[in-house]
């Protein structure tokens, strides 16, 4: 007999948070590949915000459509990469600003 805590924890009812975690993050390398080789675009300053910020346009309803399915471990885990990024991002970002080190991502 299972009680209901074995049951939010089994990967057939909720999905996988590892799951979400890496399909959060193989979205978040795609959106990094298509703006990198993107003719003529090119990402400086608060450009890399809202670069970070984009993600979230893909990743929420990523989310929802996991959490629809009854996957809300999948969807925790596609917020949490979102988040993770989101926060990497923003480090850097104040780091490179602060230092005067903020390159151009540009294409070629």
């Amino acid at each position: 007999m299972m009680n209901s805590t074995e049951d939010e924890l089994n990967p057939a009812q909720g999905g996988s948070l590892w799951k979400g975690i890496g399909l959060g993050l193989l979205c978040q390398f795609a959106h990094f590949l298509f703006v990198y080789y993107l003719p003529s675009f090119e990402v400086r300053g608060f450009g890399y915000l809202l670069f970070a910020l984009v993600q979230f346009v893909y990743l929420i309803p990523l989310a929802l459509f996991f959490q629809r399915r009854g996957q809300a471990f999948t969807a925790h885990g596609v917020i949490i990469a979102g988040a993770f990024s989101l926060l990497a991002e923003a480090a850097w970002f104040g780091y490179s600003a602060v230092h005067g080190t903020l390159p151009a991502i540009t294409s070629s």
